[in-house]
């Protein structure tokens, strides 16, 4: 699951003509970055998700997603006269040790993702247990405030 670290400000300061644009290269980008047999597809907003085909380790499934991580460092040119720096955060999740249907696997990458970026973006994180209970913790935390103080 890949998320671009700063592509709000970038729609709302040039528009969503500039901000369609930035999706499209950054799209071409991983495509270019990823093999035949694996799968892109745009999860919504800022977000992609990547199936990467016959990757049987975490340690493989980090490897490609770093070269995404710093593919997407380089400056995006949209005109000759504007060029757009993105970034983006990485989760990673594989098959089986973090999920067996797409729905946890995305789920579980997600959370992966969040969890760079609250750790200050530019980040791959590979999910984990703790990272999941941590992510848990923290919303329970803010739902009890949240029921407090609605209280």
């Amino acid at each position: 699951m890949v998320d671009l670290d700063r592509f709000k400000p970038i729609n709302d300061r040039h528009g969503h003509t500039v901000g369609d644009e930035v999706l499209r290269e950054v799209a071409k980008r991983i495509r270019a970055t990823i093999r035949r047999s694996d799968t892109i597809g745009r999860f919504g907003g800022d977000e992609f998700v990547i199936l990467l085909s016959e990757v049987d380790s975490p340690e493989g499934a980090l490897t490609v997603a770093s070269k995404i991580r710093d593919m997407l460092d380089s400056p995006v040119v949209v005109t000759k006269d504007l060029q757009v720096s993105v970034g983006a955060c990485v989760g990673v999740a594989v098959y089986p040790e973090h999920g067996t249907t797409i729905t946890e696997l995305i789920g579980n990458a997600d959370v992966a993702m969040y969890h760079a970026k609250e750790t200050g973006g530019g980040r791959v994180q590979v999910f984990s247990e703790e990272i999941l209970a941590a992510q848990l913790k923290k919303h329970a935390v803010i739902d009890l405030s949240n029921a407090v103080g609605a209280h």
